[in-house]
């Protein structure tokens, strides 16, 4: 005699950027995957999302994020003088290894 147990096997579907395009001009990154640089070990990347969720720690979480895709030409003509227009100042950070 044979005992069957159902057993449902739930699967996850991920994406991966194949290109990417400025929200704000349409301007396409060269490299989808490490955008808006022409050579290896260069940066110059802009970052604009809002996330919420909770974490964890070792035990997972759940986080969802909204974002946007600004080339560096239009963060720095469009955006940044529109944020000082009302009030930000920009805060200014720096890596060295």
């Amino acid at each position: 005699m044979a005992i069957q147990t159902e057993e449902r096997i739930e699967t996850k579907t991920y994406t991966h950027t194949t290109k990417l395009t400025c929200d704000l001009c349409g301007a396409v990154a060269p490299r989808p995957y490490d955008p808006w640089v022409n050579y290896e070990g260069d940066v110059d990347r802009v970052t604009m999302s809002y996330k919420k969720g909770s974490h964890w720690f070792n035990d997972g979480g759940d986080i969802k994020e909204e974002l946007f895709d600004i080339c560096p030409n239009c963060w720095k003509t469009k955006v940044v003088p529109w944020l000082k227009s009302q009030g930000a100042t920009p805060r200014q950070d720096e890596s060295s290894w």
